[in-house]
């Protein structure tokens, strides 16, 4: 409803306030679109710009834990061969009595303030050595058949060093543990045999070994480190500090297996982020930088505000250009429309005079043609045609519509019956049928039904004129019966094969009449007989060149192009008239016309 109302209202809006409208609708649709567009990459880029930075400041920080691992390497890797620890593990997997390390020894890794404690454990995972300096204590012995513990992958010789996260308060690792851990365990092994003799650690305070404050942008305040357990070693910022296992192990999950670095979007309790991480090397830990998905331009603010005002300031100056220009492009065609009304009100001499050659000057000139010509043509074509039409109409229906007194006819019919003379009689009601049939009431249109009716009568006469030099067989589809043509329309070409066909033949003649239905929705009429044909110099000639006078053919010509002029009347192009003939062999009619009821 809505939708109609503003159509109506549109429509009714002269060409100027259309094309001010439609204008002003233009441009700000370009504006709106190449706005967004502006928008959409500067949204993309600075985007981009960040997750480039993210993926910058992630390499950074694996940069500065790789560092301290190989250090760490270093320092394991020094312990395992000193000949004190080899001595100390050796004596143990012997049972013999423990002693401990010297102090200079220890001191070695006093280097980084952040290295907790160190522990050493014989081949049966018995501690025998242990430094703390976080007051943590109680070291725990390992399991050596324990499958899941790095001790057992390292005494067996499957591995070389393990990385594990150990948090504060866990059990894996020491009964009273004060500090979160990053724990590096080092298989040492016989510098003799090169076989493990027993394994060492090197545990790590989480908390201090990555500078994130010189990591982190303004953009970026979410920072963590997950290790495969989905437990987070090391994290900074609001959503970090309340980060479940099942968030990790939904960043975990988006980790691509074969990339060392990447990014994606992932939905963290009910809020959206785009993750960055990098794989730390040789461990199984994974650093994260989260990034709210939000707008990332900068000066969003002055952008729509500039938006806004350069919309403003290009509408504003367009209007009175609009208004010029729509002044100039309506101002013939306004006059052109007054003319156009003088016309309607019967000013058959109005003319436009417009100086311009363009196509509204063209438009101006055709009009002034149309106005001069206008008078003459509907004369001389449209109410011509159509009169003519309508007398040739009146004339084909008189000639086929012959007023015969039929109500005589049956009163010749009634004598002869009293007389006694039953054929008299019954040729007598036949042609009162026939007439009776061919007037039809007036009517221009018959059912295929009175059209056979007709047809049946018609032949009937004719056979007791000819007697049996005439047969005919009568086929009329039972479903088409209903249907309406134009009536005599296959009458006369009963009474030219009668005529011509049976009445110069020497032999019997059958004539054989088809009406059927085709498909799509058609009346096809096949007219047959066996007759004496008609002569070729003739046939070229029907239906509509043979002339009315033509000798000897002047009863047939006549029908055949009343038949043909009455089709084209009826329905234009949209019918099939064909006349086949051989002399000697006979003639066949086909009539195809659309199916109406």
């Amino acid at each position: 409803m809505l939708k109609d109302a503003v159509t109506r209202w549109f429509y009714h809006l002269s060409i100027r306030t259309k094309i001010i409208m439609l204008l002003y609708a233009v441009i700000l649709l370009m504006f709106i679109i190449l706005s967004c567009a502006l928008l959409f990459i500067a949204e993309r880029n600075a985007r981009g710009d960040v997750l480039s930075a993210t993926q910058k400041s992630i390499a950074y920080n694996n940069l500065i834990i790789e560092k301290e691992q190989q250090y760490l390497y270093g320092i394991a890797a020094y312990y395992a061969i000193a000949s004190e620890v080899q001595e100390l593990i050796l004596q143990s997997n012997a049972g013999w009595p423990e002693s401990r390390l010297s102090t200079e020894l220890i001191s070695v890794s006093q280097s980084r303030q952040y290295v907790l404690s160190i522990a050493f454990y014989n081949a049966h995972g018995e501690n025998i050595d242990f430094f703390t300096i976080d007051g943590s204590y109680g070291p725990i012995d390992q399991d050596p058949l324990d499958r899941s513990r790095p001790f057992y992958k390292l005494i067996n010789g499957h591995r070389t060093y393990v990385w594990e996260y150990i948090e504060k308060d866990g059990h894996a690792y020491l009964e009273h543990d004060n500090s979160p851990k990053i724990c590096l365990w080092y298989v040492v092994k016989d510098n003799s045999t090169w076989t493990p003799i027993g394994v060492m650690s090197i545990a790590l305070d989480s908390r201090k070994l990555f500078p994130i404050d010189s990591v982190l942008s303004k953009t970026v305040d979410n920072m963590m480190i997950i290790d495969s357990e989905n437990e987070t070693i090391f994290g900074r910022g609001d959503f970090v500090e309340g980060m479940s296992n099942a968030d990790a192990a939904a960043l975990l999950s988006q980790v691509e297996q074969y990339q060392n670095t990447g990014s994606f979007k992932v939905t963290l309790d009910g809020q959206r982020y785009y993750a960055t991480y990098g794989k730390v090397p040789g461990t199984s830990f994974i650093s994260f930088l989260l990034t709210e998905d939000r707008m990332f331009f900068w000066n969003m603010e002055t952008f729509f505000v500039s938006c806004l005002i350069g919309l403003g300031l290009c509408l504003g100056s367009l209007l009175p250009i609009l208004i010029l220009v729509s002044n100039f492009l309506t101002r013939p065609l306004n006059q052109l429309m007054t003319s156009m009304e003088r016309f309607r009100t019967g000013d058959r001499d109005v003319q436009v005079e417009s100086p311009y050659y363009d196509e509204i000057g063209r438009i101006c000139s055709v009009f002034n043609a149309i106005v001069k010509e206008n008078k003459q043509l509907i004369e001389q074509t449209y109410l011509l045609t159509i009169r003519n039409q309508a007398a040739e109409l009146a004339k084909l229906q008189a000639q086929i519509n012959p007023h015969f007194i039929y109500n005589t006819l049956n009163i010749i019919q009634w004598m002869a019956i009293d007389k006694g003379d039953d054929e008299i009689a019954e040729m007598t009601y036949s042609v009162g049928r026939v007439f009776r049939l061919s007037l039809s009431q007036g009517r221009d249109f018959v059912t295929i039904a009175e059209e056979r009716e007709l047809l049946y009568f018609f032949l009937s006469i004719q056979q007791k004129r000819f007697g049996n030099r005439l047969s005919y067989t009568l086929d009329f589809a039972e479903d088409i019966l209903d249907v309406s043509i134009p009536k005599l329309l296959i009458q006369p070409l009963i009474e030219n094969a009668s005529s011509h066909g049976v009445k110069n033949a020497s032999y019997s003649v059958h004539i054989s009449v088809r009406v059927t239905k085709e498909w799509p929705e058609r009346i096809h009429i096949v007219v047959e007989d066996d007759g004496i044909g008609i002569a070729p110099e003739v046939l070229e000639r029907l239906p509509n060149r043979l002339d009315e006078d033509h000798p000897g053919r002047q009863g047939s010509s006549f029908a055949l192009k009343n038949i043909a002029k009455r089709l084209q009347l009826y329905y234009d192009s949209a019918y099939v008239f064909n006349i086949s003939s051989k002399v000697g062999q006979g003639t066949t009619i086909v009539i195809d016309i659309p199916c109406s009821q």
